[in-house]
């Protein structure tokens, strides 16, 4: 069994495919960081591992699916993704649950505002129907926040 994959199934039936893979905006290769094995501690010890990097619409591709819903929580890399796939994104329109970790995109020299103009310009919105405005207001602070986002028919 390939690595990637979850060692147990939702269900027999599920048509569910969890992907634990890097997805930026290069397909890297292979990328070394640092992983925390209890994620309730904020400091060591933590682990040196390696991860698989490729492009979203790579990853689509190579699993022949189109997705219907992304997790995406990529600590700050959202930024890169986004960029890269706004093409792929305006076409599929697939349903987005997007972790924003602002904080982490400022450290990277890149404007949180710079990911929501850019899903706001390919006709996404929000699943609740919240202004795009206040997803504004809160990529000024330092706060994680996720956003429920659809695209517009």
């Amino acid at each position: 069994m390939d690595h990637r994959w979850p060692r147990r199934r939702i269900s027999r039936e599920s048509r569910i495919r969890i992907v634990r893979i890097r997805c930026g905006a290069q397909p890297f290769g292979r990328w070394r960081c640092w992983y925390s094995a209890n994620r309730r501690q904020k400091r060591p010890p933590f682990a040196r591992i390696e991860v698989e990097c490729a492009t979203l619409q790579s990853i689509c591709r190579e699993h022949g699916v189109v997705p219907d819903l992304l997790k995406i929580d990529i600590e700050g890399m959202e930024w890169d993704l986004v960029r890269a796939s706004l093409d792929w994104l305006a076409q599929r329109r697939p349903r987005m649950h997007l972790e924003v970790h602002p904080a982490f995109i400022r450290r990277q020299h890149r404007d949180p505002h710079v990911l929501l103009k850019n899903l706001q310009q390919i006709g996404y919105r929000s699943h609740d129907g919240a202004p795009w405005a206040s997803a504004f207001k809160r990529a000024n602070g330092d706060a994680n926040f996720h956003l429920d986002l659809v695209a517009k028919v």
